[in-house]
C-alpha cells in the first residue's frame, strides 16, 4: 500500500517534490533549508522530549514549518521568516 502523496512511478513509493517549491532540486535541499534545519530540529526534539509528543508528531510539525518556509520564500523573496506575521498575505 502507498503512502498518502506516494509516488506510484517509483519502485521506492517516495513521493514527489512539488515544482512550485523554490530551493528544492534533484540533489536535495539547498543552503536554506538546512539553516532552517538547524533552528528546526532543536524545536522538534522539545515536542518529543520535554512535552512528550510522539515523534511522529514533530516530524509533522517539521513537515509544515518547511512548506511555509518554502512559501515564505517564494512568495515574499527577501522577508525574513521571525518578521513574518498573520497579517502578510
Amino acid at each position: 500500500m502507498l503512502a498518502l502523496g506516494a509516488d506510484p512511478t517509483r519502485q521506492d513509493g517516495g513521493t514527489k517534490t512539488p515544482d512550485h517549491l523554490p530551493n528544492r532540486g534533484r540533489r536535495g535541499p539547498r543552503q536554506l533549508d538546512q539553516a532552517f534545519d538547524t533552528v528546526l530540529d532543536p524545536f522538534t526534539r522539545h515536542l518529543t522530549e520535554v512535552e512528550c509528543h510522539s515523534s511522529a508528531t514533530g516530524q509533522t510539525y517539521a513537515k509544515w514549518a518547511r512548506h511555509y518556509r518554502r512559501w515564505l520564500a517564494e512568495a515574499h523573496p527577501g522577508l525574513a521568516i521571525d518578521a513574518a506575521s498573520p497579517a502578510i498575505p
